[in-house]
Parts: C-alpha cells; sequence; structure tokens
C-alpha cells in the first residue's frame, strides 16, 4: 500500500472514531430532561456529552486517549512562517492526533473540527439557517479561519428547535449554492439524528474537504 492510501486509511480510521464518539455523545444529549436554548450553553451541555461517550468508549478499548477540546484557537500550522489571523479563531470542539506516517514531524499534528450551530426559524435579523453557512461551514472554506487545516475531514452539528428538518435543508442548501459550493446530501437518518455530506472548495488552495454534517431533532424539547 502506498504512503498515500496509508495516510488516508489512518485519518479515516480516526474520522470514524471520532464520529462513533459524537453519535453515542447525541444519545446521551437526547436523554436529558430539558436542553437550554441559546447556542454557547447547548455546547457546554454536548461537550459534558461528549466527554462522558469517550468515557464509555475507553472502557470498551475504544473512543480516543484524550478529550476534545472546548473553543480551543485553532492550532499553529508553522508551514505558514508566522501567527495568522486563524490562530486567534476558536472552533467549538476538535481532537488532535499526531500522524505517524507524516514525513515532516512539524506538519503531523492534525485536528479534527466539530462546529455546532442552531437551526429553525429566525429570532429577529439572526436567521439560523443562513447563518449556519456563512458563520458555520464558511469557517472551513475561509483563510481567515481556516477551520481544518490541512486534514481531509471534520464535521458541523446541527441543533433543531423547530421548523421542518427537511425545509431547514432546503433553506441551507439555498445558502451553501450562493456561495457556489456543493449543496447537501442526506447520507442516512438515524433515530432522531439526520446525516449529510459534502465536499467544499477551499479558498486559499487547490485543495478540498469533506464536511459531515449531523442535524439532532431537539423541537420535543421546545
Amino acid at each position: 500500500m502506498s504512503l498515500l492510501n496509508r495516510k488516508k486509511e489512518f485519518w479515516k480510521k480516526f474520522e470514524n472514531s471520532i464520529i462513533e464518539i459524537i453519535e453515542l455523545a447525541i444519545d446521551l444529549f437526547k436523554e436529558k430532561e430539558s436542553l437550554p436554548r441559546k447556542e454557547d450553553d447547548l455546547n457546554r451541555t454536548f461537550f459534558s456529552c461528549l466527554i462522558e461517550a469517550n468515557y464509555l468508549l475507553q472502557k470498551e478499548n475504544r473512543g480516543q486517549p484524550s478529550a476534545p477540546m472546548y473553543e480551543a484557537n485553532n492550532q499553529p500550522k508553522f508551514e505558514e512562517g508566522k501567527r495568522t489571523i486563524r490562530e486567534f479563531k476558536r472552533p467549538d470542539f476538535q481532537w488532535s492526533i499526531m500522524d505517524i506516517l507524516e514525513p515532516d514531524p512539524l506538519k503531523s499534528s492534525k485536528q479534527f473540527v466539530l462546529e455546532c450551530k442552531r437551526l429553525g426559524l429566525p429570532n429577529g435579523n439572526w436567521v439560523f439557517n443562513e447563518n449556519y453557512v456563512n458563520h458555520g461551514i464558511k469557517r472551513f472554506v475561509s483563510k481567515e479561519h481556516g477551520y481544518a487545516y490541512g486534514v481531509e475531514s471534520s464535521a458541523m452539528l446541527g441543533y433543531v428547535q423547530d421548523m421542518d428538518i427537511y425545509k431547514i435543508l432546503s433553506e441551507v442548501n439555498v445558502n451553501i449554492e450562493s456561495i457556489n459550493q456543493k449543496s447537501l446530501s442526506e447520507t442516512q437518518k438515524k433515530d432522531i439524528t439526520l446525516h449529510l455530506s459534502h465536499i467544499l472548495k477551499l479558498e486559499y488552495s487547490e485543495d478540498a474537504i469533506r464536511l459531515i454534517h449531523l442535524w439532532i431533532d431537539l423541537r420535543k424539547f421546545y
């Protein structure tokens, strides 16, 4: 097997492990008696579920050896030469791994990012389904934010608080198409979680990233 294919297999195994943690955290999250409405409070609650999920999986020799970073700055990429604006940006969650197959040790630290956003009807001037794209998806595309810089995939979590979930999907896709990116396509539906994905073109390189989307139907809580 070529080095490139071994590296892809290494990252895919890491991705699968993170998605397993997120999916179990979603199950724990939806078992809560009540949930807050604001994004920051939802994220903090979801973080507790990620910790618990990873703890439970670790007892089965799965999961990850360390907890995710919560609201931590983007990590440095030394090939950029100096500190850039992206290092001041903070994804909601990120997991780090050392890619031992990477020939350059300074490029071996890689992060899987999870960004979270509310979905549903607008709140005043704040249009959630539009801002899922403009303040979520675009952060993986733009050089300014550079979320998940240098890796093959990462994820977004959508908190569906009201509105039909497929109507939300339609509105989100209209906004995705307006920034000349591929629309979201459904991959599977599991319990109350909608799985979607697409390939994003990056603004700052010829590379692309696969963004996985997991949307949780939380309408029963509100």
